[in-house]
């Protein structure tokens, strides 16, 4: 009863998000000291501040009064903001035009830091793009498919990336590895372990010790995940249909412990 107890406190941080899982304005219970999310979060509750992003801004909330919360601060940030991600007293945004780091001020005000603009790519369409970190590197998904006409034929451009940067000068992050990934969607961090969700091709388990040649070590093949979170040997997937627990204690022995069927 336990276990399914936290699932049903953290279902809403993976159904309340954005990009291809739903494209609306919706929000995510948040990840910090006081709630722990997904990586498709939209909003993030660090001590007596709450974050949210919407597709252009960051706002900072206070939660002094929790049955009214007081909206203290307003930023402007890019385009198609998607996602939010606290570690410490930085926020990691991820935007469909970049990589957008902040770092929180003593009064809870988030303030600029860097950033990585994905036009360095070229990609001529916005991705999505989950994001988590550690205090040296962050890792992001990015994946879309664009339909273009060339020739009144019907084209896709996809982009289907695991980007990895470096975050020690966060007001410098700087592209260190790129991997070819199927359909990357969310992503969850613990140590050197990166769990990441493939869509269709289910689950992927990293060591990612050494960002310039990560490894697999384990591929859950058999359904379709979307986002993940660990949560110190214990690790919720969502797909479409279910919720799936792991146990990762034991890696070598990682293994499927229970399924909770969604929407009955």
């Amino acid at each position: 009863m336990k276990k399914i107890h936290i699932l049903f406190l953290l279902l809403l941080a993976f159904w309340l998000q954005s990009c291809e899982f739903g494209k609306d304005e919706s929000i995510a219970p948040g990840d910090g000291s006081t709630g722990i999310a997904g990586s498709y979060a939209r909003f993030m509750i660090v001590g007596d501040r709450m974050y949210v992003v919407d597709r252009e801004r960051i706002k900072t909330f206070s939660l002094d009064d929790p049955a009214d919360p007081s909206l203290l601060d307003e930023k402007n940030i890019g385009s198609n903001i998607e996602t939010i991600f606290n570690l410490g007293d930085k926020l990691f945004i991820g935007a469909g035009s970049g990589l957008y780091i902040f770092s929180i001020d003593g009064t809870g005000i988030p303030h600029e830091g860097g950033e990585f603009l994905y036009s360095e790519f070229g990609f001529g369409f916005d991705p999505c793009d989950p994001v988590v970190a550690n205090e040296t590197y962050a890792y992001v998904t990015l994946n879309s498919t664009n339909r273009v006409q060339r020739c009144r034929v019907t084209v896709e451009e996809q982009v289907n990336l695991l980007n990895i940067f470096d975050i020690t000068d966060i007001f410098n992050p700087s592209l260190v590895a790129q991997y070819d990934m199927h359909n990357p969607k969310g992503v969850g961090l613990d140590g050197n372990l990166l769990f990441l969700c493939e869509d269709t091709q289910g689950l992927k388990v990293f060591d990612v010790s050494d960002p310039q040649n990560i490894k697999m070590l384990k591929h859950f093949q058999g359904f379709t995940a979307f986002d993940v979170i660990p949560l110190g040997g214990l690790l919720l997937v969502v797909g479409p249909e279910n919720v799936y627990q792991y146990d990762y204690t034991d890696l070598d022995n990682m293994a499927l412990i229970s399924i909770l069927p969604l929407g009955t």
